[in-house]
């Protein structure tokens, strides 16, 4: 069995465990009869403010590629498409790297695109954690007991002196990867201040827009949510998403939404599962959505010219 299999393998199994888990601390009667009873409006609302955000997306990534020529549309559809392949693939990440790299071979510039997806996720990580940090000042009080555990000069000062590090590595390596260019699109994203700028501006925007669509998806089940409780909590997972510990994040979302929610925030384990199959309902509808989506220019481009554009 060759490496590739052997990590399918494994992240088949972590899912499987992960599963198993929630399978059997949680009552799947109680979490479908909250299923039924969940308010479908605040519902629909979290599906549309996450389908908004794909505008913020689309001109973002527009605007770190320096394409302006190319309609946002088109930059539409291939965020729709990585929707419908994170169903498929182990990690956000890699359905990012999937999409570019489509998106390259249809526009231009495999490498450059690829950079700007990862230098895309490198300045989504800060905002995580800078929502995280807001999170833990509005709510974590009421948390920092039972994990004793606290904010202090000592440890702000460690993270930062690792993320010093880290950018010394990343900038004592460029000559060795000088010559992919991948790593020169990213470094020269990540070093133009103008670039960063504006892509901080609009991954802010997405950000405010992810935590509105998961509080509204909470609130379909609770009647009055704590929206900084759910932004530190919902920020931990997503950074926990970005690595591939399973297929499509199943199973890991759950366990860690079970700690998090039920085991440090308190709430009731049946709802907490409630919402993540309403989580999980958005994300298939997306998916769906770009699936069709594809299909319809499948079938568009079969009676079309072979030089003729989408």
């Amino acid at each position: 069995m060759n490496r590739k299999k052997w990590k399918l393998g494994l992240k088949i199994l972590a899912t499987v465990a992960a599963l198993a888990v929630v399978v059997i601390f949680v009552d799947f009667r109680k979490a479908a009869k909250g299923l039924a009873q969940a308010d479908m409006l605040w519902f629909a609302g979290s599906i549309l403010v996450l389908m908004l955000s794909i505008v913020p997306q689309s001109i973002r990534w527009r605007g770190m590629l320096r394409r302006p020529d190319i309609p946002l549309r088109k930059f539409a559809y291939f965020l729709f498409m990585g929707y419908f392949l994170n169903l498929f693939i182990p990690s956000q990440v890699g359905s990012d790297l999937v999409r570019s790299t489509a998106f390259g071979k249809r526009h231009g510039e495999v490498g450059l695109n690829i950079a700007v997806a990862l230098a895309q996720r490198v300045i989504g990580l800060g905002l995580l954690l800078l929502f995280a940090a807001a999170g833990w000042w509005f709510y974590g009080g009421s948390i920092a007991g039972k994990i004793g555990w606290s904010l202090s000069a000592g440890k702000i000062a460690t993270a930062a002196g690792l993320t010093i590090l880290v950018i010394i590595a990343a900038w004592l390596a460029r000559d060795r990867w000088r010559k992919s260019p991948v790593f020169l699109g990213l470094w020269d994203s990540l070093t133009d201040p103008s670039l960063v700028g504006w892509a901080i501006v609009h991954s802010f925007t997405i950000q405010v827009l992810t935590s509105v669509s998961t509080w509204m998806l909470f609130r379909a089940v609770f009647p009055s949510p704590d929206f900084w409780q759910i932004t530190l909590f919902n920020s931990i997972v997503q950074v926990a998403l970005l690595l591939p510990l399973s297929v499509g994040g199943v199973g890991v979302r759950d366990v860690l939404n079970l700690a998090l929610y039920s085991g440090l925030g308190g709430m009731p384990t049946e709802k907490i599962v409630t919402v993540g199959l309403l989580g999980y309902s958005s994300l298939i509808f997306l998916a769906l959505m770009g699936g069709s989506w594809m299909g319809f220019r499948a079938i568009v481009g079969r009676n079309q010219p072979a030089s003729s554009e989408d």
